[in-house]
């Protein structure tokens, strides 16, 4: 239940966390170099991770419906230096952890993806035709009597699916307009600049996905369908026929879900079929139970222990945290209420 947790957790501290010349991780000059899961064996050196499922709580919130509330340990360790630089090594660990998962109050936890044998960290992953992943704000007013400003960039339809990416600027601290949030970061963008009379914006794009061919066009078919489900449900309450943008993590999110419900029914398309590997990975994903993307919610940082003070452990050093997330899985098929009549 957790252990693909752990790798999300993980690859997140990979991307985020800052990097050496050789892109790995690393607090002041100290690399990450130990990393273990579940385990509490401690071997000497400079800063290593220990995560690990403390406990996981399941109760039902409806019909259908239960909650698995996780909390995950992890705990920053340092050994090999003198008592004070292990001790600022695992305080500024616990610093940097926290400032990136206080931004994460949502998680997708994804499997391999059957495609590519990859290991997406977003569930967009499966119908990425470009995507923005971050944008550099060369110039940027507001206009008068406004707080803030949005820009609206279309995905372009020859790269496959076309989804507009959403971008709202506003005035950071300083005042001048220096925060650029991304509020839907579109499908099939191929610019790298937008400019406009109020913004001069440089924007990162995603590769792409790396299964291109008919996997994606039969993922962006699905994802076409959510989008259309989520336009009926926005027109039966608004005046409006669709929703200002959309969230095309959720929506290929759901696009993934019904693709594998329908192979799980013996729906399996023949360009999918062609392909040995790819069936085999499905069918292995359905028989084993695996879900491809689950969605973890309402994180929170429970526990903050920045140091142990390293009292009577010689030169080892130790932060901990304690991490609360909490995951609702839908049970639609009941039964069968009985073993069958073969089981021992």
């Amino acid at each position: 239940m957790v252990e693909k947790i752990y790798d999300t957790i993980r690859a997140i501290i990979y991307n985020e966390f800052p990097l050496n010349s050789s892109g790995q991780p690393v607090v002041y000059d100290r690399q990450i170099q130990e990393w273990f899961f579940g385990d509490r064996q401690i071997i000497p050196s400079p800063l290593g991770i220990i995560m690990r499922g403390t406990q996981s709580s399941i109760k039902d919130v409806g019909y259908g419906l239960r909650e698995i509330e996780y909390t995950i340990g992890i705990t920053f360790y340092s050994d090999g230096d003198d008592k004070e630089t292990s001790e600022r090594v695992v305080q500024e660990s616990a610093r940097i952890l926290h400032t990136i998962l206080k931004n994460h109050r949502t998680m997708y936890i994804c499997d391999l993806c059957p495609f590519c044998d990859k290991f997406p960290l977003n569930p967009i992953h499966y119908i990425d035709n470009g995507v923005i992943t971050n944008v550099g704000i060369n110039t940027a007013v507001l206009p008068a009597n406004s707080t803030s400003y949005t820009v609206y960039i279309n995905g372009n339809s020859n790269l496959g699916l076309a989804g507009t990416s959403v971008i709202r600027l506003s005035n950071g601290i300083s005042g001048k307009t220096t925060v650029a949030e991304i509020l839907s970061s579109g499908v099939g963008i191929n610019t790298t600049s937008y400019s406009d009379a109020y913004v001069n914006l440089s924007l990162t794009l995603s590769g792409g996905s790396t299964h291109t061919g008919y996997s994606t066009t039969l993922m962006n078919s699905y994802a076409t369908n959510v989008s259309n489900q989520i336009n009926a449900f926005w027109i039966e309450t608004h005046t409006t026929t669709a929703p200002p943008y959309l969230d095309w993590s959720g929506v290929a999110y759901n696009a993934v879900s019904e693709f594998i419900s329908d192979w799980s029914a013996n729906i399996k398309p023949t360009g999918i079929t062609n392909v040995s590997t790819w069936t085999n990975n499905l069918n292995s994903i359905v028989s084993n139970n695996v879900s491809l993307v689950r969605l973890l919610q309402d994180i929170q940082v429970d526990n903050i222990t920045p140091s142990d003070d390293g009292m009577e452990k010689a030169f080892l050093h130790t932060a901990e945290f304690k991490l609360k997330a909490k995951e609702i899985i839908s049970v639609d098929q009941f039964g069968p209420n009985n073993v069958n009549v073969n089981a021992i």
